[in-house]
């Protein structure tokens, strides 16, 4: 069952009515498919989109479109950072449900990708996990080890789920996370997380024109394999913060 919103881009209306529109679906479900979105050279309207959401970030735009938006493709040859770890949105392999930015102190809120190109071969699909069907998936004893700020990270120590007053929190990327050494106790907690992310996620493809926003402080996401030849395309652009009126 899809879980994620659905809405047209319409070329006639205002900007301000989709700004809108998205706003109200980023606590719930926190995900937002918008058909028909332009696909541009220069990806002006994907960015003015952008703007209008919130601040945008320029963090990480190694493949880039402009300042703002990076290309997301497999490329010829492994990228991998210090410490051997490989940037999978660069491949056509796997890349499992995750939030964006694990290794920053302060994710960015949302997560915007435009498909341009579909994988010829049908593979390449969208993966989603939503966080609160995550939670109810999730043993008592994982969610408390998974909420203690003790698991390792670049810029010190984090948890992984938060709940608090104003809602839940999630920043997860088993990849990154497993560059460091975790405890028994932390690890049987990382296998549970992993158990709830299969049992809940979703898989659909994503078209030509198809523009994925996502709350990437709620929503996971990633993407099945797909032929290393394959020119499958993606926009990806990342919002700071988003204002909620």
């Amino acid at each position: 069952m899809t879980r994620h919103a659905i809405i047209a881009f319409d070329p006639s209306a205002d900007m301000s009515n989709l700004v809108v529109a998205v706003k109200n679906k980023l606590q719930d479900p926190g995900a937002v498919l918008i058909t028909d979105f332009p696909i541009e050279s220069d990806g002006a309207t994907l960015v003015r989109f952008g703007a209008a959401l919130g601040t945008l970030s320029t963090r990480d735009v190694t493949v880039p479109l402009n300042e703002w938006v990076q290309r997301v493709e497999a490329l010829d040859n492994a990228v991998k950072e210090p410490g051997g770890y490989e940037v999978l949105s660069a491949s056509s392999k796997l890349f499992p449900c995750h939030t964006d930015e694990f290794f920053e102190r302060d994710p960015a809120q949302m997560v915007l990708q435009l498909s341009v190109r579909a994988a010829e071969c049908g593979g390449g699909q969208t993966l989603l996990a939503f966080l609160n069907d995550i939670w109810t998936q999730l043993n008592a004893d994982s969610i408390d080890i998974l909420s203690q700020c003790e698991f390792p990270a670049r810029f010190g120590s984090t948890p992984i789920l938060v709940a608090t007053d104003r809602g839940r929190r999630v920043r997860y990327n088993r990849g990154r996370l497993l560059q460091y050494e975790l405890t028994e106790n932390q690890m049987n907690a990382v296998e549970d997380l992993e158990r709830a992310i299969n049992v809940v996620k979703q898989c659909f493809l994503m078209r030509p024109g198809d523009c994925l926003v996502l709350n990437n402080w709620t929503v996971l996401h990633g993407r099945t394999d797909f032929a290393e030849n394959s020119s499958r395309l993606l926009l990806r652009m990342r919002v700071l913060d988003v204002p909620i009126r």
